[in-house]
């Protein structure tokens, strides 16, 4: 009795471990809306504007699909493994090192996030109300919904993707009278290098790929032993990142439209600026409504975040059977460990305006997504060939060693 009690825990453990292609669909496109949605004013010098940004957004789509090939090639040779693991095996305590450098950048994104959305309330909606207020309480949420586990905030993904859906369509019928088609050839000539430029910088942000990497054996479509992850996470990247990038070009093009000019210039918040214009036949006002909906889907992608996090920090603390009792207790309470590390990200962030601007702007570089979805992935491939061509080379050796004995 008690060993089929044991049984159904433990099927009842996977099923909360894992999620549907669709689900995680939903969960990678809403959290990387989010990211442009409550994106501030203030982009760099020699972005293009007007209909080329649109256009700049979809060719983002080849800087995306350059930044997920490496890790699929990695999850190709390293069936049933999530990203951190295929890198762990390959690397070895080298590994163990990334995996918590990793679990650290994904603690920041997430502390990044909550002050984000901090900032965005305070100086655009609730310019009265004390700085940290909404991080922290924005975390708490978030906290809870990961402790909750994957299958959880997976299926409040369909909410929230619902609730995205009405309310895009809403503001643009709401809209459509103040569109000016003219706005869009406002730019009509602009550098190439001015325009990869803006393309890469709309891909350079991606870190759901690297979340998606890390989710990739916790699919359903796949068995778990892993023979089928890579044809399903090819199908699903083109699916959720090429609904990701033809959104993003439709609001560019709905904002330039609308507010003219470049989606980044003029405004402090364009989209929120754009929803502030809004007024639909059921609500006087959708600034609100449309504030609320940036909210659920900022706590999804906090959520994605601090579980990926915490499943990058598994590769790096295990259990030791005693000998270490601080690792024993970091791998026993690895999302307390990730939400403690995420609020005092959170704080020094939402306190720190220019600490803030310097994360966001080496995020937005693209140099660290660089050197986690290209670098490392080459570095494990890389180890993974020599090592196999040094088993070669022994069971080479070995009958003509035996030979000449």
């Amino acid at each position: 009795m008690a060993r089929k009690i044991r049984e159904r825990g433990t099927r009842y453990q996977m099923v909360k471990t894992r999620i549907s292609g669709a689900q995680a669909a939903s969960l990678l496109f809403l959290s990387r809306m989010f990211s442009l949605l409550i994106a501030p004013s203030g982009g760099r010098e020699g972005r293009v504007g007007g209909g080329l940004a649109a256009l700049a957004a979809l060719c983002s789509f080849l800087f995306q699909l350059a930044l997920f090939f490496p890790g699929w090639l990695l999850m190709k040779r390293h069936p049933g493994q999530n990203f951190a693991e295929a890198v762990t095996g390959c690397l070895g305590k080298l590994g163990k090192l990334i995996s918590l450098l990793l679990w650290a950048l994904l603690v920041l994104l997430a502390g990044m996030s909550a002050a984000e959305f901090d900032r965005f309330l305070v100086s655009a909606v609730y310019e009265q109300a004390p700085k940290m207020l909404f991080a922290l309480l924005f975390l708490a949420a978030a906290v809870y919904g990961a402790w909750l586990g994957l299958e959880a905030f997976g299926r409040y993904a369909y909410f929230g993707l619902t609730i995205f859906l009405v309310l895009a369509v809403s503001l643009c019928f709401s809209l459509a009278g103040d569109f000016q088609a003219g706005e869009l050839f406002a730019q009509t000539s602009a550098s190439v290098s001015s325009f990869w430029r803006t393309a890469w910088e709309m891909a350079a942000g991606d870190a759901e790929i690297l979340c998606f990497l890390l989710l990739l054996p916790n699919l359903r479509g796949s068995a778990p032993s892993g023979t089928g992850s890579a044809p399903v996470g090819k199908r699903l990247f083109f699916t959720w990142n090429g609904l990701y990038t033809l959104a993003a070009s439709g609001f560019i093009l709905l904002t330039v439209g609308v507010l003219g000019g470049s989606p980044s210039m003029g405004h402090s918040y364009p989209f929120y600026t754009l929803a502030c214009a809004a007024e639909g036949q059921l609500f006087a006002r959708t600034d609100a409504v449309h504030m609320s909906m940036w909210g659920v889907l900022g706590l999804l992608r906090c959520c994605l975040l601090l579980y990926c996090g915490a499943v990058c920090l598994r590769c790096t603390a295990t259990v030791s059977s005693g000998k270490n009792p601080f690792m024993d207790w970091v791998a026993s309470h690895r999302t307390a460990v990730t939400a403690i590390a995420a609020f005092a990200a959170a704080v020094f962030l939402a306190g720190s305006p220019q600490g803030l601007n310097a994360f966001r702007a080496a995020w937005g570089d693209g140099i660290p997504l660089i050197l986690v979805l290209a670098v490392l992935p080459a570095a494990a491939l890389a180890s993974g060939a020599l090592a196999s061509v040094k088993s070669v080379k022994k069971k080479k050796e070995k009958p003509g060693h035996e030979q000449n004995l």
